[in-house]
């Protein structure tokens, strides 16, 4: 008798250099009580400790898990790379770090909004070594994620129909993650992520997903713990390559949102005031990477200015400083 279940697909980014956190994600998926028909989608981007060490033969046998294997492209392009091969058929899609793992209520209470009609599910995160949930990070009271003003699903009063505006939501709030969500394929069967982009490309297509999707639903269980891997926020060193690709990348985040999102004008003014500081937070790298030397200073002046043409001047704590005197700055000196 053919499985009746709807269809979810669970797509699994991986580059790891320690053993079993793999598995364990993927065991978080595979265990959970049974609403869907599930197929978790490993895409191993040459990874340098190797998925095969971590799966089951009988999960790949059977294709509960199906493995992909590509030359190291990054994390958008491996989820792309899920994306482009999900089974025939697939009604929902997931997203799941290697480092994180789903509680066991994630799938049962994805399925109860599903029911209700959602498009789109997330669920409640707790980061490692946090004692506060994700829900309730936010300082501005306005943005943390509670039951008053939700509709309840269901009789535990813990799965809630959002009700408002949830794109003006996703706007202000970042802490919503990509591990901790799934939506209905049909919703936006071409969307991608943005493969120019090191940080902040889940960001991007949240919201561009947000945007296609009319019914959100939402659980105040934690649905996913967040492993220990690095948090890029917690390591940047002022003038790094890191932190200079990390606020380029922000700048040219915010930047589409703008001109692609048709966004009422309180949001545009609030993402107007995000692309000015992270602007700042640009030069501030800036003149540490000059200080020290940072010898990508000069590809990322070229990169930033490329995507965000506009400022001539970036307004900082301590006046007005004109890009073009930083780029005159990085020019090579002539040669005799």
């Amino acid at each position: 008798m053919p499985d009746t279940k709807p269809t979810l697909a669970v797509v699994i980014p991986y580059f790891q250099r320690q053993a079993g956190l793999l598995r364990s994600a993927v065991e978080s998926v595979l265990t959970q009580a049974g609403p869907f028909q599930v197929t978790v989608i490993v895409v191993d981007d040459s990874s340098p400790h190797p998925a095969e060490a971590e799966l089951d033969d009988a999960w790949l046998s059977r294709g509960r898990v199906l493995l992909i294997r590509q030359p190291n492209a990054g994390p958008s392009a491996a989820r792309n790379r899920g994306l482009d091969t999900l089974p025939h058929g697939t009604e929902y899609v997931a997203f799941l770090d290697s480092d994180d793992r789903w509680t066991e209520s994630f799938a049962s209470d994805a399925h109860q909004a599903f029911l209700d009609g959602a498009d789109l599910f997330f669920a409640d995160t707790v980061r490692f070594s946090e004692a506060q949930s994700r829900f309730n990070w936010a300082e501005d009271g306005r943005y943390r994620l509670s039951a008053q003003g939700h509709t309840a699903i269901g009789q535990d009063a813990q799965v809630f129909r959002f009700e408002g505006d949830f794109l003006d939501f996703l706007v202000h709030r970042s802490n919503v993650i990509s591990s901790a969500f799934a939506y209905r394929l049909g919703c936006a069967p071409e969307l991608r992520f943005n493969r120019a982009l090191t940080y902040g490309e889940d960001r991007l297509f949240k919201l561009c997903l947000a945007g296609r999707c009319w019914r959100i639903g939402f659980s105040l269980r934690v649905g996913c713990t967040e492993g220990p891997g690095i948090n890029i926020f917690d390591v940047l060193n002022p003038g790094s390559a890191r932190a200079l690709r990390l606020a380029s990348d922000y700048i040219h985040v915010t930047r589409i949102l703008l001109d692609s999102l048709a966004l009422p004008h309180a949001q545009q003014a609030w993402l107007r005031r995000e692309l000015a500081r992270c602007r700042r937070e640009w030069l501030f790298n800036a003149r540490h990477a000059l200080r020290l030397g940072t010898p990508e200073l000069a590809g990322s002046l070229r990169l930033t200015l490329q995507r965000d043409p506009s400022p001539r001047n970036v307004n900082t704590a301590d006046g007005v400083l004109p890009l073009a005197v930083l780029r005159d700055r990085l020019r090579p000196p002539p040669t005799a």
